[in-house]
């Protein structure tokens, strides 16, 4: 059976929150590229100490409000970028498009 895609808003303290939200609109503004997966996207931006820690606090605060969403992250050494995924089921695909970009 699919998860449900529901966020869980109070799995988030307040400043928490806010800072997920700071970490999301300075991540989604290096981003270089995007690549359609089936279920899912792949977010492609320039390699660097600052923004895989900032990808990983991001990805912490996502795992625990979105647990419908799976999320890797991972160094491209050949390109010199960091790659985040973010998939879940089908259905998930619109919301990851939508609070992620496309």
């Amino acid at each position: 059976m699919a998860d449900p895609i529901a966020c869980r808003l109070d799995a988030l303290s307040v400043p928490e929150r806010a800072r997920r939200a700071e970490l999301a609109t300075s991540l989604r503004a290096r981003v270089r590229s995007v690549v359609e997966l089936a279920n899912g996207y792949e977010y492609h931006a320039d390699a660097g100490a600052d923004i895989l820690l900032e990808a990983r606090e991001l990805v912490s605060f996502e795992a625990r409000c979105c647990p419908f969403l799976r999320f890797r992250l991972r160094e491209d050494p050949a390109t010199a970028r960091i790659v985040m995924t973010v998939e879940g089921e089908p259905a998930a695909k619109r919301f990851i498009a939508e609070n992620f970009g496309a």
